[in-house]
């Protein structure tokens, strides 16, 4: 595969289907020693933990804010802040979480906000008395 040997340590069956419908083949990621100290080991993360960073998998809160935190320490801002944006809109995903990652995807300049009346209404200042006057 692009002159290079690999070992085939696996087939599908023919009905198998990629997760980005795009793959027809999938390698081990590998990296050099000179890649790991310039890259860190955030790219393991992402590695390991995109396939779980999926919304309708049960991980997809905890896998995907690892995975946005990984992309931030990779300098990749642009695929950061969509996916917190698309954590903090996941129902299924616990509150703090959400709560987390609607700030850091305001942060990046995306919008995570659905409803802005609804989250002033359950801000934790909302309602509360106005500091006295100097």
């Amino acid at each position: 595969m692009n002159g290079l040997p690999h070992t085939v340590v696996g087939v599908v069956p023919g009905h198998f289907r990629f997760p980005d419908q795009q793959g027809s083949v999938w390698v081990p990621a590998s990296f050099t020693p000179a890649e790991l100290a310039s890259h860190g080991a955030h790219w393991y993360v992402v590695a390991r933990l995109k396939p779980l960073a999926v919304p309708g998998n049960a991980w997809f809160g905890s896998a995907g804010e690892l995975v946005g935190a990984a992309y931030l320490k990779q300098g990749r801002p642009e695929l950061a802040g969509p996916l917190f944006a698309q954590i903090a809109k996941d129902k299924t995903v616990p509150e703090t979480l959400r709560a987390r990652a609607r700030q850091l995807a305001g942060v990046l300049g995306v919008d995570a906000i659905e409803d802005v009346g609804q989250a002033l209404a359950q801000s934790p200042v909302a309602g509360a008395p106005a500091a006295p006057a100097q």
